[in-house]
């Protein structure tokens, strides 16, 4: 799927932890979803929608400094969120240092353990913008 200047690659049955997710994208020429205006998270959203019943990672994480959470590919510091009411919150003292788009809660963003396995969502992003003409 293409949006402004990315292209998303929205993987199935590919399942598997942040580190393991992120390599998959690296694989495929790109990194773990970076959102960057409320317009990039309401169309990456919809989009899910229409794919029902699956958790899909963000390439957002704390685990170098708890609570400050910055995209990983670029270590920038995260200008736009989406938390689901109560997120982020590290749930019962577990380590939640990453962040998955919640069917549950309509795709709002959770912190989760980085351990756990969900799809991935890979963004390519382009520098050039083509012109048709």
């Amino acid at each position: 799927m293409a949006y402004h200047n990315s292209c998303y690659l929205f993987a199935r049955n590919h399942a598997s932890s942040f580190t393991e997710a992120e390599h998959y994208c690296q694989q495929h020429g790109g990194h773990l979803i970076t959102i960057e205006t409320k317009n990039e998270n309401l169309f990456i959203k919809d989009f899910l929608r229409g794919l029902k019943g699956e958790y899909h990672w963000l390439g957002l994480t704390d685990e170098m400094v708890e609570g400050v959470w910055k995209w990983y590919t670029s270590n920038r510091d995260v200008t736009y969120t989406d938390w689901y009411p109560g997120e982020p919150n590290s749930h019962r003292g577990t380590e939640e240092d990453c962040v998955v788009f919640s069917y549950t809660e309509d795709y709002r963003w959770l912190d989760v353990p980085c351990t756990r396995s969900y799809e991935p969502i890979c963004e390519i992003v382009s520098d050039e913008v083509d012109v048709v003409g």
